[in-house]
């Protein structure tokens, strides 16, 4: 389907509780988001957690990366960037990602090393 006929999974539309339980998180958190994000509004909903580990005083870092343009799919430098739908997996409606070619793929290649630093810094661990 092209050209906007895309329809929203009735699995998406059904499940409308979006919101993620980030004071249950026990660790780092990046959250990276396209602000044309189609399926569902991934950079307000960022926005909140964000706000809400900010309300908790939740100690470890946390960040938000979006980007203007991108829709729900920034993925790695080089994949391809061109699909602007696909099936769901589940219902088979197909989703609408939202976000341009050139946005995606601006993301991704601006989201990347971002990704790489935060997990070198939160996530490797050293033995001895």
């Amino acid at each position: 389907m092209s050209g906007g006929a895309e329809q929203k999974s009735k699995w998406v539309c059904a499940n409308n509780n979006y919101e993620i339980p980030v004071e249950k998180i026990n660790g780092a958190v990046l959250m990276i988001s396209g602000e044309d994000d189609q399926v569902w509004p991934s950079t307000q909903l960022a926005n909140i957690a964000m706000d809400r580990l900010k309300a908790l005083g939740f100690e470890k870092p946390y960040t938000h990366l979006h980007y203007r343009g991108a829709g729900h799919t920034i993925l790695p430098p080089y994949f391809p960037t061109t699909v602007t739908s696909e099936k769901h997996p589940v219902d088979g409606a197909f989703l609408a990602l939202g976000g341009q070619p050139a946005a995606d793929y601006r993301a991704g290649v601006g989201s990347w090393n971002k990704e790489l630093d935060f997990l070198k810094r939160h996530l490797l661990y050293t033995t001895t």
